[in-house]
């Protein structure tokens, strides 16, 4: 089995929000994995299968929340009581949010997030995502605000932290990498994927089983002040990691050169990440990527 949680989302914030951070990933595939659980034999019987739900999109201001929102919360998925728990929310750059913890945690304002993982579990308090029982995910990247550049970090990923902001022109904030497992790559489950899911997950799942990608940082691409060195930063909206991470929002603004870029959301069934909004107040904070329960088995 593979049990994947739902992705965190990303935030909105004036200047970027950070990138959702990745479900947790759980199987009883032999392999190096994070979190690896025993193989069961189970009689013939009904079992509980929950897929968690990434977090829901942060709507732009006027319409509410606020202009500097952290990112929601992936929600748990589970089988047979065996979980892989939802993915932290993205920090809002422009108030020096950390990204919220989870099984990976979201990209951070000023300081990035931290992935729950016992008995460093007590750094932060998530009262809203109870504590995984192991290391699920990575940590979130940092974010870094000046009038230099404003840029927040990337969500961690199932295989790796998010991407931390620079002060240079390249933000470097990507969404960490999405964890393979070739067992679940896209060509053996495809039968059992629903065709219209097809044309997003099987890209993002692909041939090694990417799963987990973290969502990418927001960067503000225009600062309009006259201090000498400021700068625009040429990478714009930041990628989210391979394994179905949300791309990260950039802003414009005139006489900026760089267009708007919207964010993306992770892709479902995936547990990626969602981007986080570019700067200005322009792009929301996409929803991270829902879970998935992969389940193989041989009768008796």
């Amino acid at each position: 089995y593979l049990i994947i949680g739902g992705g965190g989302g990303g935030a909105l914030g004036n200047s970027g929000g950070g990138g959702g951070g990745a479900g947790g990933f759980v199987t009883n595939v032999p392999g190096g994995y994070p979190v690896v659980q025993p193989s069961m034999s189970l009689p013939n019987a009904t079992y509980p299968v929950v897929v968690g739900d990434g977090g829901a999109a942060v709507p732009n201001p006027p319409n509410a929340p606020p202009a500097n929102t952290q990112g929601n919360f992936g929600s748990n998925s589970s089988f047979n009581s065996i979980v892989a728990y939802g993915g932290g929310g993205g920090g809002a750059e422009s108030s020096a949010q950390d990204g919220s913890p989870g099984a990976s945690a979201g990209g951070g304002g000023n300081t990035g997030g931290v992935a729950i993982s016992p008995p460093t579990a007590n750094r932060q308090t998530n009262t809203n995502n109870p504590i995984p029982t192991g290391n699920q995910g990575n940590d979130g990247g940092s974010g870094h605000a000046s009038h230099l550049n404003y840029a927040s970090g990337g969500g961690g990923g199932a295989g790796g932290a998010g991407g931390d902001a620079s002060s240079s022109d390249s933000a470097n904030n990507a969404g960490g990498n999405g964890h393979p497992i070739p067992a679940f790559a896209y060509p053996t489950i495809q039968p059992a994927i629903p065709v219209p899911l097809q044309p997003t997950f099987g890209p993002a799942v692909g041939p090694t089983g990417l799963y987990g990608g973290g969502g990418g940082g927001g960067v503000s691409n225009y600062d309009n002040r006259t201090s000498p060195g400021h700068r625009y930063p040429t990478t714009g909206g930041q990628p989210g990691g391979p394994g179905g991470g949300g791309r990260g929002g950039a802003s414009g603004g005139s006489p900026s050169p760089f267009p708007t870029v919207s964010p993306t959301a992770g892709v479902t069934n995936t547990g990626g990440g969602g981007g986080g909004s570019g700067g200005g107040g322009n792009t929301i904070g996409q929803a991270g990527g829902k879970g998935i329960v992969i389940i193989r088995y041989q009768p008796s």
